[in-house]
């Protein structure tokens, strides 16, 4: 009897270790399917106005904006339609929610980490190669690890945000989606004061505790927020 316990706690185990994977496996690359394309636009399109920078003699470009600074926005799209594609499926099949809320748990890391080092290395490579054409860079030098870091946390939590704002039209429909919509964007908000990326120039940097606190905030409440929108989801949306 013992024996046939532990082998069905084992199944079960590998069942949901499987369907994680499943899970982490097409966050992360229904995710890359399209950010491939994203990133190779955005390159072609910085490229298209440094080249109008240089025939023109404009005032400058800043290595932080453009698809460096803006990879969370496409993340956060993505977010929202990934989860919306394989809950109804992964639930008929046999998953679980706990085995979606940790597929989406470690595919949105996972991207989020991805997409925030392609955008530091944008941030590294662009001064250069605007030096080779002599066009001037604008804003202030910042350090890169710190660029990095914070990269990360957006990205994370506009993932993790995207993700929930999918399940709570998929659960609570059209109204009362709407309603939680507004609660579901303050982690992204409070991360985006934190780190005043994407912020109005001229306003006050916060302190490095403010930044530090700001983001793991905005993580735990984005992350937590995931969690609850997964953990006692319906296999049939609501509509209405």
């Amino acid at each position: 009897m013992t024996t046939t316990l532990e082998a069905r706690r084992e199944a079960v185990a590998d069942h949901e270790r499987r369907a994680t994977r499943a899970v982490t496996q097409y966050a992360v690359g229904g995710t890359w399917y399209i950010g491939i394309w994203y990133f190779v636009v955005s390159v072609v399109a910085a490229v298209v106005v440094i080249t109008i920078e240089v025939r023109n003699g404009g005032v400058g470009i800043n290595p932080a904006a453009g698809p460096a600074g803006s990879a969370r926005f496409f993340l956060f799209v993505m977010a929202i339609l990934l989860p919306l594609m394989i809950t109804p499926v992964h639930l008929a099949a046999g998953g679980t929610r706990r085995t979606l809320t940790r597929g989406f748990l470690r595919g949105g890391a996972a991207v989020g980490l991805m997409f925030a080092a392609v955008s530091t290395l944008l941030v590294v490579v662009q001064p250069v190669v605007l030096g080779w054409l002599d066009v001037p860079v604008v804003g202030d030098p910042f350090p890169i690890l710190t660029y990095l870091g914070t990269q990360v946390a957006l990205c994370i939590v506009y993932v993790f945000t995207g993700n929930a704002i999918a399940i709570s039209y998929y659960r609570f429909g059209g109204w009362v989606g709407t309603a939680v919509l507004l609660l579901l964007l303050l982690p992204p908000a409070l991360a985006e004061y934190a780190t005043t990326v994407g912020l109005v120039t001229g306003l006050p940097l916060p302190s490095p505790a403010v930044v530090v606190v700001g983001c793991a905030v905005a993580l735990a409440a984005s992350a937590t927020a995931l969690w609850f929108m997964f953990r006692d989801l319906q296999v049939r949306p609501r509509v209405g």
